[in-house]
């Protein structure tokens, strides 16, 4: 197995960055009367297959994080497993998607997550009826050892068992 497929295998995020550096420079490299291929579009393409990847990979952790608020500060004790089920399946996911590009679990946004979370939530809760609490602009949980830790979610404030 050669290099470029190895890296395609390991994170194909990293290999669309590498892919579309290899053709910037044949593109650079081409006189200027051979059409050759369209560099420029298939540079593109190719970095918006990354792109797209990076994208959906966030919207799990992001789903994810939208749920251990309302766990947290819901006084109410349904929907609460649920809430739980649907945390659990977009961890494992973020956990999978992770694990096949680790190029973009180096690079998540942690902070740009929990503020899309925070939305999430707000417009979540005040859906189900409940008070919207006031919520930490900074994220409180740590990636591994809270957000992607196997069955982790915080204590309810209001004394609710899980």
């Amino acid at each position: 197995m050669d290099v470029l497929e190895t890296l395609y295998r390991r994170d194909f995020v990293e290999w669309t960055t590498a892919q579309a550096e290899v053709l910037r420079r044949q593109g650079a490299a081409r006189p200027d009367d051979d059409p050759g291929i369209d560099c420029e579009n298939l540079i593109e393409e190719i970095l918006d297959s990354g792109r797209s990847v990076r994208r959906r990979y966030r919207s799990l952790p992001t789903q994810h994080v939208a749920h251990l608020p309302k766990l947290e500060h819901s006084p109410a004790d349904q929907p609460r497993r649920p809430w739980m089920a649907e945390a659990s399946t977009f961890r494992i996911d973020a956990k999978r998607k992770a694990d096949d590009a680790p190029s973009i679990r180096a690079g998540l946004d942690l902070a740009g997550i929990h503020a899309d979370a925070r939305r999430i939530v707000a417009d979540g809760m005040a859906v189900d009826g409940l008070d919207v609490p006031d919520l930490p602009t900074v994220c409180p949980d740590d990636l591994d050892a809270q957000i992607l830790a196997d069955g982790w979610f915080p204590g309810n404030r209001h004394g609710i068992a899980p």
